[in-house]
């Protein structure tokens, strides 16, 4: 994930501008460790790649509920549901009108929604594969998008 702007919390100071900032700042991972062996001892990652998107992949989410169901958006205004470790997409996402710069699963992995350059948002209902509605308000590109933790309402 990556910062554009923000505001302090009583919205009275700019605390970075878009030009300010390179487009990505880099972030550090490091995998998962095991109680009683120190982090990355005699470990081997699988990587695999995959062309996910026709020109560059924007985002990327895993579902929290499973962690075996993955999302990318890319700027070919596409959104592609992956079962973690197929190198096929589960399904295809269409009908965004400009580059998929965000996204963000449901608690429960049903609900999906996308945050597009253009700034109009898509939720579509993954078990029927349809676009549940599109919201538009953002006077510039929707860039993140996160659900409120009890699942009722997210905020972009």
């Amino acid at each position: 994930s990556h910062l554009r702007s923000g505001w302090n919390s009583a919205g009275a100071a700019l605390l970075a501008s878009p030009a300010a900032l390179p487009p990505f700042l880099p972030l550090p991972l490091s995998p998962p460790s095991t109680p009683g062996r120190p982090p990355m001892s005699k470990r081997v990652w699988k990587l695999q790649e995959y062309t996910a998107h026709a020109g560059c992949t924007r985002c990327a989410r895993l579902g929290e509920k499973s962690g075996q169901v993955l999302a990318t958006g890319g700027e070919d205004r596409r959104v592609n549901i992956w079962k973690v470790g197929k190198s096929n997409a589960m399904m295809s996402l269409t009908g965004h009108n400009s580059t998929v710069e965000c996204l963000v699963f449901d608690k429960q992995e049903e609900v999906l929604v996308v945050g597009c350059a253009g700034g109009s948002m898509q939720v579509w209902n993954l078990e029927y594969r349809k676009m549940a509605g599109t919201l538009t308000g953002h006077r510039t590109g929707c860039s993140s998008v996160e659900f409120h933790p009890d699942g009722e309402f997210f905020a972009s």
